[in-house]
């Protein structure tokens, strides 16, 4: 019969106090979920607090009374240091005499998953069982370089901190930290040493979760491990380190792009102005085009020789580019990746004679090809479709690349919005919500005349942009699949531009003596092109705001119109530049300093408002609940556009479209309660990103303007919040995750009976409490309540009664008109949603 261990034992209870001590165990993730909660004890800490004579000392405790002599103590930490560990823990200590006589008890052979032929037994309970529970702790699984392990969900895994990134419907993508002792994902020593170098403990996890969720995980790691050649990985695409499989889960190890996506880049990196920041940007994001060069022919090595494996991406957007910086200060020296390879696929090709064709995996739609979109009537039908198709989003990604280097992101935003308009107006309606860059199988003219705005308008100094339209992206939007350019002929062809541009701008340096120092810039513009002559396009094919209508049932908030006839191009870059050898004009900036470089600090002044409106959508104009005065003009900005200038305002002095009105106008913002209701239910997942950003959009423009301070309401609690901040208001979101559906009857019904109670009571807001000796008035303020949400509720639940009673009691006590506005922002394009917030949208008779 085994005996239990002395605990009271100095030895013991010293290592049993030591194992408890707050940072001896690390925490990692464990069970089906990969749920950060796990404990565990990393073997170099352990083999620190068990040195030999530590073990002597334990030994000597646990064999005081025995009549077997302790074994060895170097034997037990050179060989079996955690299974003593393991039975110290569950008290046993002293069965380490039975292990040491068996081999297959040796460190090594951990984990156990199945009980050993020869291990110890006791007649008191299952020691085994114990001893496998206890030693998950002292078992953390490393992290190697190719893995493929099908983990058991007692695995702990060393990844000691994990946050969400993104949620792309198929798979969820988490930033992950993994602990340096148990960091294994190093690549091969025939690996590029660029890539061992950048290798950190951080990397991405992508988690698949789907009822597809082996398929898509099989494929991209399939994918990954087709692209490799001689175990390099290769170059442009993201770096693959590792997989596991754990009881439903799939899950991928990857590069983490510190930089976000290339969509995120743009929002937040203000486009390069000088000649050496442009070259910069040029350079490296031309080089993803290797990605693609890589994914469209690549070798597999064979006993006849390397055969040639075509493959297709599918899925090219700038989402699934990633943005990976190199630790350098300027922002444009950063390495663009092609990444998210769940829908490609390779295929063996022998004879090149003809033009190899797959099947179509229905990827990205908005950058799409002609050829693989799909009206309703053919969405379950497989196309057989050429690797040009990639090619076409490849240069719809440059298309909007070129926009925003040449007029920032705002631009971008606008580009995005007309090519919608243009869409709706072929299809005959008055907005669309598709986005692409053709119809049928004509490019759009807003992506031809943007293309011949970026030629005319780009920078003096920009040797590269207008040659980047001209050589590449007209050479890759076309129509005609057999008509686009290889991907290795627009390699060869980029790596062309930027050495035409290369030697322009040396041809164009001044000879003899340097300036003086006091009068040059270090990146100064040299003009190497001459004069240009304004372009004469029709106005439809400019950058410049268009005409819009006063009143609007989309949301964005609209930049002033312009003049019939007369197109807006002010926010292009400026064209007066200093030539060379002469000082340039000199001028005051709007941070109050002398700026030697007009084009470098250019500040745009820009102007917002925010009318009142419902059926909202975060990607259209905001528009007014009540008609505006004639004449009146609201100028409009997408939410992309807005958080940029949130940006810009915490360094410099930009505007907002129309501004200044918030400032003058009593009943645009100020002086109204401004109350938010968030539908957080499960059916809002998929929107949290777009959520956040407008909801920090929408909470940074009214903030200031509400006298006791924004309200928040979730539908899924009757809580009532009150955040002090936009960076409140945003940790309040995010500490909610979507779950259910809630009764958003009920929430709603609580927003308004609480404004309607306070009908004819008098007035105390913090304005009136700062001046006492102003009489309250009756009522309570003019209320803006703004609802997100995707309009996907309960069947039976409608807010016309709610509605209808607020009227009522408006009516009743004579509030004047645009007292209350409310403000359905939607998400989505649920049918029954749209159409549940279409009929709010009816006025539903009422005199409104």
């Amino acid at each position: 019969m085994a005996e239990q261990q002395p605990e009271s034992a100095p030895a013991i209870q010293a290592f049993l106090q030591w194992k408890s001590k707050t940072g001896v165990c690390k925490t990692g993730c464990g069970g089906s979920d990969n749920i950060i909660g796990s404990d565990y004890i990393s073997q170099a800490v352990l083999q620190e607090y068990l040195t030999t004579e530590r073990i002597k000392m334990l030994l000597q405790d646990l064999f005081e009374n025995k009549t077997k002599s302790p074994p060895h103590a170097e034997r037990v930490r050179s060989k079996y240091l955690r299974p003593f560990a393991i039975l110290l823990a569950i008290g046993y200590g002293s069965m380490i005499h039975h292990l040491v006589e068996h081999r297959e008890l040796q460190d090594q052979s951990l984990p156990f998953t199945t009980e050993p032929k020869d291990f110890p037994k006791t007649s008191t309970e299952n020691l085994f069982e114990t001893f496998r529970k206890e030693q998950w702790q002292f078992c953390a699984v490393p992290l190697e370089y190719d893995m493929r392990d099908d983990l058991a969900d007692d695995y702990i895994l060393p990844i000691t901190a994990k946050e969400e990134i993104s949620d792309g419907g198929s798979a969820i993508l988490y930033k992950i930290t993994v602990d340096e002792a148990y960091n294994k994902l190093k690549p091969a020593d025939g690996a590029h040493t660029a890539a061992r170098r950048r290798t950190t403990n951080t990397f991405a996890l992508k988690t698949y979760r789907t009822p597809e969720a082996k398929k898509y995980f099989e494929n991209e790691r399939n994918a990954f491990l087709q692209l490799r050649y001689g175990d390099r990985p290769p170059k442009n695409i993201i770096e693959y380190y590792g997989s596991f499989i754990r009881r439903g889960t799939y899950n991928i190890i990857l590069e983490y792009a510190d930089r976000g996506t290339l969509d995120d880049y743009m929002k937040d990196t203000a486009e390069p102005k000088t000649v050496n920041e442009i070259r910069s940007f040029w350079k490296n994001f031309l080089a993803s085009m290797r990605g693609l060069v890589q994914i469209h022919g690549t070798h597999e090595p064979a006993f006849d020789g390397p055969k040639i494996l075509l493959g297709w991406h599918h899925d090219i957007h700038p989402s699934n580019i990633l943005v990976v910086s190199r630790g350098q200060d300027s922002p444009y020296d950063c390495d663009f990746k092609i990444a998210d390879l769940g829908l490609a696929h390779f295929k063996r090709y022998i004879s090149l004679l003809n033009n190899a064709t797959d099947n179509d995996r229905y990827g990205t739609s908005t950058y799409g090809a002609p050829e693989i979109f799909r009206s309703r009537d053919l969405e379950k039908c497989h196309l057989l479709v050429l690797q040009s198709a990639d090619i076409w989003s490849m240069g719809c990604v440059y298309s909007e690349v070129a926009t925003w280097v040449t007029a920032g992101s705002h631009k971008l935003c606008e580009y995005r919005r007309r090519r919608q308009k243009e869409i709706g107006k072929r299809l005959g309606v008055a907005s669309s919500e598709e986005d692409r860059f053709h119809h049928v199988s004509e490019v759009l003219e807003t992506v031809n005349g943007i293309h011949a705005e970026i030629e005319h308008n780009s920078r003096r100094c920009d040797l590269i942009t207008p040659c980047v339209i001209e050589k590449l992206v007209k050479a890759m939007v076309r129509p005609y699949p057999q008509s686009r350019g290889a991907a290795q002929f627009l390699l060869e062809t980029s790596r062309q531009i930027l050495k035409d541009a290369e030697e322009k701008r040396k041809d164009a340096m001044p000879s003899g003596p340097a300036p003086h120092p006091d009068h040059t810039n270090s990146d100064s513009r040299i003009d190497v092109r001459g004069p240009r002559l304004p372009p004469s396009l029709p106005p439809d094919h400019r950058f410049a705001s268009e005409q819009q209508p006063i009143i609007e049932t989309a949301t964005s908030l609209r930049r002033p119109s312009t003049t019939h006839g007369q197109p807006n191009n002010h926010n292009w870059p400026q064209r007066s530049v200093p030539k060379p050898n002469e000082e340039g004009p000199r001028r005051q900036s709007q941070e109050g300093r002398m700026d030697d470089d007009p084009e470098a600090q250019r500040v745009e002044p820009r102007t917002w408002i925010l009318p009142h409106a419902p059926n909202c959508h975060p990607d259209s104009p905001i528009a007014g609940a009540t008609k505006p005065e004639p004449k009146s003009q609201y100028p409009t900005m997408s939410v992309c556009e807005g958080l940029s200038i949130i940006k810009d305002k915490k360094w410099r002095f930009a505007k907002y479209p129309g501004e200044d009105i918030f400032h003058t106008s009593d009943d645009i913002l100020k002086k109204r309660d401004h109350v938010f209701l968030i539908d957080n239910g499960e059916s809002m997942r998929p929107h949290r990103k777009k959520v956040e950003e407008a909801v920090e959009l929408l909470a940074t423009l009214t903030q200031p303007y509400d006298p006791d301070g924004l309200d928040l309401y979730f539908s899924t609690e009757s809580t009532k919040l009150r955040p002090k901040t936009p960076e409140k208001f945003l940790k309040y979101l995010r500490d909610r995750p979507a779950h259910g559906r809630p009764d958003f009857r009920q929430r709603f019904a609580t927003i308004i009976e609480d404004y309607r109670s306070r009908f004819g009571q008098p007035n105390h807001s913090w304005a009136r409490l700062r001046h006492p000796k102003s009489t309250p008035s009756k009522g309570p303020l003019p209320l803006s309540l703004y609802v997100l949400t995707d309009g996907v509720w309960d069947p039976k639940c409608t807010l016309i009664t709610e509605v209808k009673n607020l009227v009522a009691s408006l009516q009743a006590h004579n509030y004047r008109n645009k007292y209350v506005g409310i403000q359905f922002i939607r998400f989505g394009n649920d049918r029954e949603g749209k159409k549940r917030l279409k009929t709010l949208d009816a006025r539903l008779g009422l005199p409104l």
